[in-house]
């Protein structure tokens, strides 16, 4: 029988608070590297990378894990990158349209288009997480496995999305947040919920 182990939520707040100088020295290089926008991408797979170390609790990360991953997942993150400002074009264009027409299968349309769009986000939180398992990150597989964690752990995933949700909110509210530590502490959230679903699948796995 597995030990009982704390939830992901917990051991990230946890690891969060522990190491909250690396945190925010990681964050505010991540800042600095978002800003330009051009190396926004690549600056989001760095601090993913950084904080999966973090997660896997297998040696502390340093500034050439952040590197590493801001080199070596330059291609994934450009992909996922336009996927998402695609997406999120054709979900505004749709929500906007539909919103324009007051009948109630518009209103059907806008309310389906909605939810359609919190899903699609809600996945996105695992995809990074999810191409640092891969020897080879694939877009396609990454959000596949995303789609069967949600499919398999929906309350978590809800969870997920809430806490990273409000951390983002409250983040932008003070602005402040987000030059310190809020990108830092969303990504080790993100990874601590991946591997603990992984964990759970080979455990299931290894039990049949």
């Amino acid at each position: 029988m597995p030990d009982k182990q704390p939830g992901p939520m917990i051991t990230a707040g946890r690891l969060a608070w522990q190491n909250a100088d690396a945190i925010v020295r990681i964050n505010v290089l991540w800042f600095a590297l978002t800003v330009p926008l051009i190396t926004a991408p690549q600056a989001l797979a760095g601090l993913y990378a950084y904080t999966h170390k973090l997660a896997r609790e297998q040696g502390f990360p340093t500034t050439d894990d952040f590197w590493n991953g801001f080199h070596t997942l330059r291609g994934a993150a450009w992909r996922w990158t336009l996927l998402n400002l695609f997406a999120a074009v054709v979900l505004a264009s749709n929500l906007l349209f539909y919103g324009w027409i007051d009948t109630q299968a518009a209103r059907a349309l806008t309310w389906g288009w909605a939810i359609a769009g919190v899903n699609w986000f809600a996945l996105q939180g695992y995809v990074f997480p999810l191409f640092l398992l891969q020897e080879q990150p694939r877009l396609r597989t990454a959000l596949r496995n995303a789609l069967v964690i949600y499919i398999r752990h929906p309350i978590r995933t809800v969870a997920h999305t809430a806490i990273a949700l409000a951390i983002a909110v409250a983040s932008s509210a003070a602005l402040l947040p987000w030059v310190l530590f809020s990108g830092a502490v969303l990504t080790l959230l993100s990874n601590q919920v991946v591997l603990h679903s992984v964990r759970l699948e080979r455990e299931r796995r290894a039990r049949t």
